[in-house]
């Protein structure tokens, strides 16, 4: 869910007192770990402002450390380093990554005890989940250190944006846990106001309206889509609402969407990218002119569809993602299955932690293939939808083939057939005049509270 984090950092005693062993010793834990958490903190909000070559260099060293630990305690990595013969020397550089192989999900799940360290049976550790699916979450153990870092990063990027944990806060979440059928909830003790998105009609948005009103909350946290609706109500009824900061997660954030959000809300949008964490993270500042990489955590590469390195500047390329933290499954370039925009240029904010990416476009099974062989990322594509007034749920286009594509839209207001015409015309732009788009009129895009990709290539280009 988005408000995973700050739900995180609320309860992060609970992960001290599910541990084994006596009431003491879960008190004197818990302290211990609330102060690692602060001091970690604290030195996040140092370490982002040194330079760039200070955090090159910082991860060069935990580099360094993570590549002998994986080459010794990782079944995996000591297999392929041994049968390679590689010298490990050459491999501590940023730069050496690219001789290990790209792994996926898949490959975790398939060999999942082979990446595990041969440690793990001797330290504390605790499960995150490395992907999100709905169908199936997928977990993954991490040291408490790698616990600690993810919960001060995050923490760190809410300051950043002028939250303060702790100070009331709307959640807009898919479903409330533990309360599927509700459509509002107030956490009292944590000061958080839960809205279910998927009760989003426009009866409940009257019904929010007021109660966000009394809320006296300064930031609105949730998916892009979930916002872009709310959003369109709120511009449509002209209704009057001032807050601190808004921080997205989840989706990709189009211009269009990130527009109306702002101007609805009277706030700035800080989206926040942790799709993969614990692997990979990274954030807007306040001048959100790309994402800085949380460098003291992780490392990105961009790789074309040829695994090449890009370094080209608004080049679109394959997010590769290595843990610098965990030693329990270290994670040495997994592919998050995401589309990045290289960016490369420092940034007016002063801080030294890398702009590596511009921009986040979608997920590779996003990445649809136009009729003359180009490769078409889902913001081009979403932006359409959005300037005739189609927010993600409530649209989905899929490729079929090569040139075939189906596109289903929910009837509605904006369900005219001159506006349909020149959706279509606008795809073909996009997508090659030689492509077939048919579009369907439906009712509803998937079952009640179940989210659906709104672009999804059913195509595979290796198998014609």
């Amino acid at each position: 869910m988005i408000a995973d984090g700050i739900r995180n950092i609320h309860n992060f005693l609970n992960f001290c007192s599910n541990r084994k062993g006596n009431h003491l010793r879960k008190i004197v834990s818990g302290v211990k770990n609330i102060r690692r958490f602060q001091g970690t903190l604290r030195f996040l909000r140092e370490s982002q402002w040194r330079s760039v070559e200070w955090h090159v260099k910082y991860q060069q060293r935990k580099l360094k450390g993570l590549i002998e630990f994986s080459a010794r305690r990782v079944p995996f990595y000591r297999d392929f380093v041994e049968s390679r013969k590689i010298d490990l020397g050459q491999l501590f550089s940023i730069d050496g990554l690219k001789e290990f192989p790209v792994i996926k999900e898949s490959d975790l799940r398939k060999d999942f005890n082979r990446f595990v360290s041969d440690s793990a049976n001797n330290v504390d550790y605790v499960s995150m989940a490395l992907s999100r699916k709905y169908s199936e979450t997928f977990y993954i153990p991490v040291d408490e250190t790698t616990l600690i870092s993810d919960k001060a990063l995050l923490a760190r990027h809410y300051e950043n944006a002028g939250y303060r944990i702790g100070s009331p806060v709307l959640c807009f979440v898919n479903t409330i846990e533990g309360f599927d059928d509700e459509k509002y909830r107030f956490d009292k003790a944590n000061n958080r106001h839960y809205f279910a998105a998927n009760h989003l009609n426009r009866k409940n948005l009257a019904y929010y309206c007021g109660k966000i009103k009394d809320s006296k909350a300064g930031f609105v946290i949730g998916y892009p889509g979930a916002l872009e609706v709310f959003a369109d109500h709120i511009l449509e009824w002209e209704i009057d609402l001032n807050f601190q900061g808004v921080i997205t997660n989840g989706e990709v954030l189009t211009n269009i969407v990130r527009y109306k959000i702002e101007n609805a809300f009277n706030a700035k949008v800080y989206d926040l990218y942790h799709r993969s964490l614990p692997v990979v993270g990274m954030g807007q500042c306040h001048y959100c002119d790309g994402y800085h990489l949380f460098s003291e955590y992780c490392i990105v590469e961009l790789l074309d569809l040829d695994g090449d390195t890009i370094r080209e500047e608004g080049k679109v390329g394959r997010i590769i993602a290595t843990n610098i933290s965990n030693r329990i499954l270290p994670i040495i370039r997994f592919d998050t299955g995401d589309l990045g925009v290289y960016d490369g240029n420092g940034c007016e904010c002063g801080r030294g932690m890398p702009k590596i990416v511009r921009k986040i476009v979608g997920s590779q099974k996003e990445l649809l293939i136009s009729a003359d062989g180009r490769y078409v990322p889902p913001g081009a594509l979403q932006a359409i939808f959005s300037e005739y007034g189609y927010p993600a749920a409530r649209y989905q286009l899929v490729q079929n083939n090569r040139y075939k594509f189906r596109l289903k839209l929910v009837r509605g207001p904006e369900h005219k057939s001159e506006s349909l015409e020149k959706i279509k015309n606008n795809l073909r732009e996009r997508l090659g005049d030689d492509s077939d788009i048919t579009i369907e009129p439906v009712n509803l895009i998937g079952g009640k509270g179940e989210k659906t990709e709104s672009i999804l290539r059913e195509y595979d280009p290796q198998h014609k």
